[in-house]
């Protein structure tokens, strides 16, 4: 798993959020996110969720993650 923020500059005139994810290393599902990049809002899923990452980008702010507790 991989930790990445989003940092896509949306074209819409609604401000979109961006977010700190908690994604698969291909970035097809998401496990958790962090709300507004804020570390003290974290919400885990119980289930992995699909997420289109077409138009969208990312850095990645960590790698390897094995075990979430």
């Amino acid at each position: 798993m991989i930790l990445a923020k989003e940092v896509t500059v949306w074209d819409c005139e609604v401000g979109q959020p961006n977010h700190t994810y908690l994604m698969s290393d291909t970035k097809s599902k998401i496990y958790g996110y962090f709300k507004f990049h804020n570390p003290k809002e974290f919400t885990m899923f119980k289930k992995p969720i699909r997420i289109d990452t077409r138009y969208r980008k990312f850095d990645v702010i960590q790698k390897n993650i094995k075990d979430i507790e």
